[in-house]
């Protein structure tokens, strides 16, 4: 497999600059009339890796990211870091995405009363049981029915996400 720099090269982006141990933190190269391209960055995949390579929290792994890597001015080839704006995203489809992303973490399955004790936002089991519908209805998931197994105990139900690939970042 090429590394980034030998693709960029091979793309005519021979002159721009990188940084290393960030290609899976790469969203493409900014060309703009009259100046050099530029790699840029995902913004939030910079500060995880930051996290994940050893900085302690989110602070400081932003303080690392605005002294060591935005503020780094090398010209006009410097690496640009893009921060995401969803503005037509509507609130409860942010909501849905951040309960799947939950559920994802959970193994793709859940109970009403593990997404209860899971979601201190969804207080009671109708609750909790309507956030998940809404999951269902917007075909992101399905309700399962698990029988009782050989030791006994009651039939139930789980709500189990769809398995939709979703397109994820170079």
């Amino acid at each position: 497999m090429l590394s980034l720099h030998d693709r960029l090269c091979a793309m005519g982006f021979g002159g721009v600059l990188t940084m290393d141990g960030y290609d899976d933190c790469v969203v493409g190269v900014l060309e703009r009339f009259g100046m050099e391209p530029f790699v840029v960055y995902d913004k939030e995949l910079v500060l995880e890796k930051l996290e994940e390579d050893g900085c302690e929290d989110r602070d400081s792994s932003t303080e690392y990211y605005e002294f060591n890597q935005l503020g780094a001015w090398l010209g006009e080839a410097t690496p640009g870091y893009l921060v995401s704006v969803r503005i037509s995203e509507a609130s409860g489809s942010r909501e849905q995405r951040r309960l799947v992303d939950w559920i994802d973490g959970k193994g793709g399955k859940v109970s009403v009363r593990a997404f209860q004790q899971g979601q201190r936002k969804y207080r009671t089991a109708v609750d909790s049981e309507a956030a998940l519908d809404e999951l269902n209805k917007a075909g992101l998931g399905s309700w399962q029915y698990v029988p009782a197994d050989r030791k006994g105990g009651r039939p139930t139900r789980v709500f189990k996400l769809s398995t939709v690939s979703t397109p994820t970042n170079p």
